[in-house]
């Protein structure tokens, strides 16, 4: 009697180390899997972050409203952009859809940590109202191209905007 007592203490306790180093095994390989995973993305992101140029605008993210402009003036704002990556940035090129907007940079070559600057030259004309336009940035730099969102709205000389939502208070009826 005690033999099969001993036997099946035996091999219950057997059965219960076996299914325990079976589930410690398929946790520890899981939190493993896990922790890769995690350490993987945080590597990739850090690798982004440092690796090569990188152009960031310093004022603004990318989007920048040039404001109100009078038909028949121009501005020209400066823009202030860092190379925030650890090689130098070149700019390449600058591209808008809008023929009344240029821009002149002040470096084509940026070192790691320097700033320096876009000149955005509008000039007015066309019709009244709001606009909003794509400027596209093309350099070195690991996002290619950057996207710089613009808008602002054209007014008559001496006048007024009034946003295209807003509603007028005169109303237009139709006479019987």
């Amino acid at each position: 009697m005690l033999r099969k007592s001993y036997m099946a203490y035996h091999l219950n306790l057997k059965a219960f180390i076996s299914c325990f180093m079976k589930k410690s095994f398929f946790i520890v390989c899981l939190f493993s899997f896990l922790c890769g995973i995690s350490f993987a993305q945080d590597v990739s992101k850090n690798t982004l972050a440092v690796a090569g140029p990188q152009l960031e605008f310093v004022t603004f993210d990318s989007v920048y409203d040039i404001g109100v402009i009078p038909l028949g003036s121009s501005i020209d704002n400066q823009l202030e952009f860092k190379n925030t990556g650890k090689e130098i940035l070149t700019i390449s090129d600058v591209k808008c859809d809008m023929k009344n907007m240029q821009f002149k940079w002040s470096s084509k070559r940026l070192k790691p940590g320097k700033s320096a600057y876009l000149t955005l030259i509008y000039e007015a004309h066309g019709d009244n109202g709001s606009f909003k336009t794509e400027v596209y940035i093309y350099s070195n730099a690991a996002v290619l191209p950057k996207v710089l969102h613009i808008s602002g709205a054209n007014i008559p000389s001496g006048g007024t905007y009034m946003p295209s939502n807003s509603t007028s208070t005169k109303s237009k009826g139709k006479r019987h």
